[in-house]
């Protein structure tokens, strides 16, 4: 676990229960896990990190509760709209704001080349 419900509702966010935490949380971990290649855990996490998981928290409680329109008809009448953004991208967006290159980049290292 990389932040607890405390810290969660400490860094000022609420909107996910106790109860769904933990497994909304459990996703963030795996995709902070994913992103950072396993570098950054619960022992390593700066304020920012701590943010990020949060708000991949309210982004994974989002897709859960949100409808996909892509469009409608009603009498004749149309509409298409753009599909939303990739569920992946956004959470490589969020993963970029709260987490430093350093953290994110696989990279080579020079010491062993």
């Amino acid at each position: 676990m990389l932040i607890t419900y405390g810290e969660y509702k400490e860094l000022g966010y609420s909107g996910v229960g106790k109860k769904e935490f933990s497994r909304l949380e459990a996703r963030a971990e795996l995709t902070v896990g994913k992103f950072t290649f396993g570098r950054v855990g619960s022992g390593n996490m700066t304020e920012a990190n701590k943010r990020g998981v949060c708000e991949l928290v309210r982004f994974y409680k989002e897709t859960e509760t949100r409808g996909r329109l892509t469009g409608f008809s009603n009498e004749g009448y149309s509409e298409s709209y753009a599909a939303p953004q990739n569920d992946n991208a956004r959470a490589a967006e969020i993963m970029g704001l709260y987490f430093t290159p350093e953290q994110l980049y696989r990279g080579v290292d020079s010491a062993n080349v």
